[in-house]
């Protein structure tokens, strides 16, 4: 049971691409996605009179699923992305069947809690506040991207927590083979237009950086909204050309605010950016810290200047950070990679 279509990125990341190793593994399994195709495109879009219509239809489908599922009994377990229905009190859930079960696994890859629990209407934290907490506790387990969620599924008393990193095919997200010598370094970020945000914590760095470095900035996905004071580059995003597009950076950056919610994110544009052997810049919130310091494969910056000065190292001294990237490279494959995460998903199957 899960939230997007492929398009997003969620659940494309952290189900849909285990489904061919789990059928390796002998594992059968079907998905019933909870919003349709357009869903995503339509919400980076801003259109919300067409969204509102299409998630009242989502839900009543969900409903529908969820009963036929509880009735059934046809399945040895069911793999839950986040919750049933969002924004729905727990105890609706409880009256549609499925938590009856004994065999329900749940995966979070963000602080979705805090979406409720630090929500400014008082109504919401009241209503709701509590509700992913009586999710994990009563799950047979629990399956979280790093250790902020595992703190917070133990806090909640689950029965069995497991991390299970976000993970990228290595297979597929190879480094480049053609060499970038000869031409200005290009300086790379990947994400959607909700995480663009934090792109303008920074700009004012970026564009103090690119006056007076050889730079190029490329932006993957973050629309056309934002306007940046300095030139950039703008790509669509396509999950065709998504890694021919990284392999065309020679570093990668991911800035954050220092937030709840933003402790709970799993790092993945670091671990794409390392999985393609590029260094990163991060800011040195929640898991960025862990994955940049145990891997050696980039720097952490946590002022503006720190973010010059990187960039600065980073254009007069490319071999430091040509080193860092095969670091960043030989740490994802050992514990990044899609064939690691996926024992670990089968592993909390069957317990």
């Amino acid at each position: 049971l899960v939230h997007y279509p492929r398009s997003g990125a969620s659940t494309r990341i952290r189900h849909l691409q285990y489904f061919d190793s789990l059928r390796e593994r002998g594992v059968v399994v079907e998905a019933s996605t909870l919003l349709p195709e357009g869903y995503v495109a339509a919400r980076y879009a801003g259109r919300r009179l067409f969204l509102l219509g299409r998630i009242v239809r989502s839900y009543l489908r969900r409903i529908w699923a969820v009963r036929s599922v509880a009735r059934s009994g046809r399945y040895d377990v069911i793999w839950l992305q986040r919750e049933m229905l969002p924004w729905v009190p727990f105890w609706v859930e409880r009256m549609l069947g499925l938590w009856k079960s004994e065999n329900i696994v749940v995966d979070y890859d963000d602080a979705v809690f805090h979406r409720y629990d630090r929500h400014r209407w008082m109504l919401v934290r009241w209503i709701l506040g509590r509700k992913i907490d009586k999710t994990m506790q009563r799950a047979r387990s629990v399956t979280v991207g790093n250790a902020y969620l595992a703190d917070r599924a133990l806090e909640a008393k689950s029965r069995a927590t497991k991390i299970v990193r976000t993970s990228v095919d290595t297979r597929v997200y190879e480094p480049s083979a053609t060499s970038h010598g000869g031409r200005r370094l290009v300086v790379g970020w990947i994400g959607t237009p909700k995480t663009a945000k934090y792109l303008t914590t920074i700009s004012g760095a970026l564009k103090a950086a690119c006056e007076n470095l050889d730079l190029d900035l490329v932006f993957v996905g973050c629309g056309v909204d934002i306007r940046f004071p300095m030139p950039v580059e703008v790509v669509e995003w396509s999950e065709e050309t998504e890694v021919a597009t990284l392999q065309r950076f020679d570093c990668g950056i991911m800035p954050l605010h220092d937030g709840d919610f933003e402790r709970g994110k799993c790092a993945y544009k670091l671990i794409q950016y390392m999985a393609v052997g590029i260094p990163v810049l991060a800011s040195p919130t929640g898991m960025n810290e862990w994955l940049v310091t145990e891997s050696g494969g980039g720097m952490l910056c946590r002022s503006e200047q720190d973010w010059v000065n990187a960039l600065t190292e980073f254009v007069s001294d490319p071999a430091r950070f040509a080193q860092m990237g095969r670091l960043g490279r030989e740490f994802v494959e050992s514990k990044f990679s899609l064939e690691v995460a996926c024992d670990s998903i089968v592993d909390a199957m069957k317990e």
